[in-house]
């Protein structure tokens, strides 16, 4: 699919970091080569180029006349920063409208709205943090008490990869312990009794068990099937993912509303009792309207690179738009699984030649009609093959193998059947361990996974 503009991977970038509506305080995050040099012109003056919290107002525009705002600017140069690059947070008063007017002059001065979770893909790519540390930071963003967000800060610190490399380790002195018994015949001085490795063998399955939890994120997102609804404002998107959520899911979603345009990111959520997952995306598609200058209006394009990001990383996806106006899918994007007129309940009836030509599905969410045949093509719709390769060789995936290993390891010890048998299941495990290669995770992977972050992650 082609892109619609010449971001690239170092671009510098910002986001908002902090909860959108109003709050105590709005943080906005730079990251990027040129961050110290946008925020020195922000301020009026130069920074220095060291760790440091600094007070300071921000010029609003390039007048030095014009309106300022008050803000605590935190400073972290590379690479000793989250990411890896220079990096300056901005700490000022959370007003949606001011820091509006805030994201319109990064952008002035030539920043790019970041992606759904770049902050997180840098800090991977600059070796900062690891795939199970990436996941770690989507855990605490989805802590739903106390306890998960300390357990999430802990593998946030360490990331199971650490974890499992030395779990290896204790494996393959189980396995040279096995090995060297293997030496000797039955009866003879030397071997080594079960009595002596099964307790070992039962500990570092358990040792293993407490890792896998971690893994937990990644493998929901790569062993489900991924849909995209998408569709104009005020279609009923996140209506109807609300009602095709499984009971818990529903809450993740957030804010109904009938102002055009309240999703501003992708945010994912099960449904069909497990069957797949829908994601929930941006309200206003590129497209639609003829004469669009997305070089005009950066939020429209912002939100088409969203929206093409996802499309890409998705098994497949669906046109939405209301009875009362049934717009039809842009065709840029290619073919939907599906097209789905909702609000059948409102105003007047589509055109039915339009509707009957294009297969529409006929759907009210407050009646019910329609969702259950909605529900049956959704559930039809199968894992990309590829993906399903590409996760079985990330750790999430060899972790699970590695367990599977060790449970018919253990199996095999309690029958008394002969050594050598343990020991090949073992070699499987600490063949699963093995860390991955350097450059090993394809790009399109990669954008799989960081794209289930939220937006200034």
């Amino acid at each position: 699919m082609p892109r619609r503009s010449r971001e690239t991977p170092f671009d510098s970038i910002y986001a908002l970091s902090s909860p959108q509506g109003l709050g105590e305080r709005g943080v906005v995050r730079i990251s990027g080569a040129r961050a110290f040099e946008v925020a020195s012109r922000l301020v009026g003056g130069p920074l220095p180029r060291e760790r440091a919290a600094l007070r300071r107002r921000l010029l609003l525009s390039g007048n030095p006349r014009g309106p300022v705002l008050p803000a605590m600017l935190l400073c972290f140069p590379g690479p000793a920063s989250f990411t890896g690059e220079d990096v300056v947070e901005l700490h000022t008063l959370s007003s949606p409208s001011i820091l509006a007017l805030l994201g319109e002059r990064l952008v002035e001065l030539g920043l790019r709205r970041a992606w759904p979770g770049e902050f997180s893909r840098r800090a991977f790519t600059n070796h900062k943090i690891d795939l199970s540390q990436a996941e770690a930071i989507m855990a605490m963003i989805r802590a739903r008490d106390g306890r998960e967000m300390t357990l999430a800060g802990a593998a946030m610190r360490e990331g199971a990869g650490a974890a499992s490399l030395r779990l290896r380790e204790g494996l393959l002195d189980l396995l040279g312990l096995l090995e060297a018994g293997m030496d000797f015949e039955e009866g003879e001085t030397g071997g080594v009794e079960p009595g002596e490795w099964v307790p070992l063998l039962e500990e570092l399955r358990e040792r293993l068990r407490s890792i896998e939890p971690g893994s937990n994120l990644l493998e929901e997102r790569f062993s489900l099937p991924s849909i995209l609804v998408v569709g104009p404002p005020n279609a009923g998107k996140t209506s109807l993912c609300n009602a095709l959520a499984d009971p818990g899911e529903r809450m993740a979603l957030g804010l109904v509303a009938d102002l055009e345009g309240t999703t501003r990111d992708v945010r994912w959520l099960v449904c069909g009792g497990g069957a797949y997952r829908l994601g929930d995306s941006p309200g206003r598609v590129p497209g639609l309207e003829e004469g669009e200058d997305l070089a005009e209006d950066e939020g429209l394009a912002q939100e088409g690179r969203i929206l093409e990001r996802e499309l890409r990383v998705s098994d497949a996806w669906i046109w939405v738009s209301p009875r009362n106006r049934p717009i039809p899918p842009p065709r840029i994007y290619g073919a939907p699984l599906c097209w789905v007129l909702t609000k059948a309940d409102l105003g007047p009836p589509p055109d039915p030649q339009a509707s009957h030509s294009s297969g529409a599905l006929l759907l009210s969410v407050r009646e019910g009609k329609g969702l259950e045949a909605l529900e049956e093509r959704l559930k039809g719709v199968g894992r990309s093959q590829a993906f399903e390769e590409e996760w079985s060789a990330l750790l999430g995936g060899r972790l699970v193998a590695a367990g599977e290993a060790l449970d018919r390891a253990l199996a095999l010890a309690r029958e008394d059947l002969p050594v050598e048998m343990v020991a090949s299941e073992l070699q499987e495990a600490i063949a699963c361990l093995q860390p991955e290669a350097e450059g090993s995770i394809p790009e399109e992977l990669l954008d799989r996974i960081f794209s289930s972050f939220c937006l200034g992650k």
